[in-house]
């Protein structure tokens, strides 16, 4: 409050001032206030056309980041088939040792791929849960494969889904995040199993799903294209 009472008083004692001046003073006094205001409007010329530009190339950055995450699917042409699916093995697997050979897991997957090569949707990542193995030490995993049916090969994958019953009862709902040391790289008409920690409780519950009575629902998908 004190800095603005300060303000209006010296406004105050100029405007005083320039009324008991004689003329001379008057006119130098008007021409050194037309000049700072056109100095002053200068300015604001320059600051506008400033912030403009600012403006402007934010949106064109906005619009470049968008364009790079947007993807342009390529729809089957008529009489067109989608690719057989191939099987790989994770990034995290192949550290382990394993192969499509040597694992008993990967050799059943393969099994399924044969029986039907064309599964996964078409221009889209898609999701299968598998089965439910039983680690060393006694602990649980869900089997889910990825499918990439995308133009592009992927890699960092994060997303929330849920498993579990129609009526409310999930066997999973929460984020996952498969990043690429983990995965690796996922090309295109490729498939990989990833596993996620489960207890008995929602083991049981896995094995009572049937098409019928089955949810499974993705949200908040998040991708990174291989370039």
């Amino acid at each position: 409050m004190k800095k603005v009472l300060i303000g209006m008083m010296a406004a105050i004692m100029m405007m005083v001032i320039g009324c008991s001046s004689d003329d001379s003073e008057k006119e130098d006094d008007k021409e050194e206030v037309t000049e700072v205001d056109a100095k002053e409007e200068d300015k604001d010329k320059e600051t506008d056309e400033k912030d403009k530009e600012e403006e402007e190339e934010i949106d064109k950055k906005d619009e470049d980041e968008e364009k790079d995450n947007t993807y342009e699917g390529t729809p089957l042409e008529d009489g067109e088939e989608k690719e057989d699916l191939t099987l790989i093995v994770s990034e995290f697997d192949k550290e382990a040792g394993f192969t499509i050979d040597n694992s008993d897991i990967y050799a059943s997957i393969q099994e399924l791929i044969d029986e039907d090569p064309k599964v996964g949707d078409h221009d889209d990542i898609s999701f299968y849960p598998l089965d439910v193995i039983e680690y060393e030490d006694g602990g649980l995993g869900l089997g889910i494969l990825i499918i990439n049916r995308l133009n592009k090969p992927i890699k960092n994958v994060a997303f929330d889904m849920e498993l579990g019953m129609a009526d409310g009862e999930m066997v999973l709902d929460e984020e996952i995040v498969l990043e690429e040391g983990y995965i690796g790289e996922l090309g295109v008409n490729e498939t990989m199993p990833f596993f996620l920690g489960i207890d008995e409780e929602e083991m049981e519950l896995f094995y009572t799903l049937t098409e019928s009575n089955l949810h499974l629902e993705v949200d908040n998908f998040r991708i990174d294209f291989v370039e």
